[in-house]
């Protein structure tokens, strides 16, 4: 049998303010989907029956329905680095109102057309779609 390697370990080297933040925000994100009493009060409101949810855009009938913030938590014009943890905080425990039980395809409509406004990617069907789903 070899001889075992001494358990040696380099240091690690502290993270950085924004690696914190951003685990942070991570395990939020967590708990909101868990504890946010918002977030079960609206997927109630959606709630046809035991496991059926009506979409409040497409007003679709679907099983997975996702609860997704009206506007978003980062805007669109925002940067993560200009918002302040509290504020954050702030906007992912939101009141009732700026939540939506949404579909999965609704959700993901909403979330490539929030991404593609923020990086700048606007073409006049994309701002259209996006004018006619926020209005």
């Amino acid at each position: 049998m070899a001889p075992r390697k001494s358990a040696t370990r380099k240091p690690r080297k502290p993270k950085s303010e924004k690696a914190l933040k951003n685990d942070i925000r991570a395990r939020i994100r967590q708990l909101f989907v868990w504890y946010g009493e918002g977030y079960k009060n609206t997927k109630k409101k959606a709630q046809i029956s035991y496991d059926l949810f009506q979409c409040e855009i497409c007003a679709s009938i679907t099983k997975k329905i996702k609860v997704d913030h009206v506007s978003p938590v980062i805007g669109v014009n925002e940067k993560t680095s200009e918002i302040s943890l509290d504020e954050y905080f702030n906007r992912v425990f939101c009141d009732e109102t700026n939540l939506q039980a949404i579909c999965e395809s609704c959700h993901d409509d909403k979330t490539q057309m929030e991404n593609l406004e923020r990086h700048g990617k606007k073409t006049p069907e994309i701002l259209e779609k996006i004018q006619t789903n926020i209005c």
